[in-house]
């Protein structure tokens, strides 16, 4: 499954983690959050992650919440593409 910068996500299922405020699940005890895929150059994720010793997640997310958090590729299988962001076509 490839992310596209703008899509929409849904997290259906907990990889080695629980129901938190920076990883909801679907219908969880946070509600029905959506998240949306960052760019991988966004400044709020270079600044959050920036003091990591590990900082590449090649998934980050802003939830509906307003939370943000990154996801290392384990995660893929239990995100959901709910939207896509289209492409403009300018010529």
């Amino acid at each position: 499954m490839k992310f596209k910068p703008g899509d929409g996500v849904k997290l259906y299922k907990t990889y080695q983690s629980h129901d938190n405020i920076y990883s909801p699940l679907w219908g969880g005890a946070y509600g029905k959050i959506i998240g949306t895929i960052l760019p991988f150059n966004d400044k709020r994720c270079i600044v959050k992650f920036s003091g990591l010793k590990q900082p590449f997640f090649p998934i980050r997310i802003l939830w509906d919440n307003g939370e943000i958090n990154g996801f290392g590729l384990p995660w893929i299988p239990y995100f959901t593409i709910i939207s896509r962001q289209k492409q403009l076509k300018l010529f």
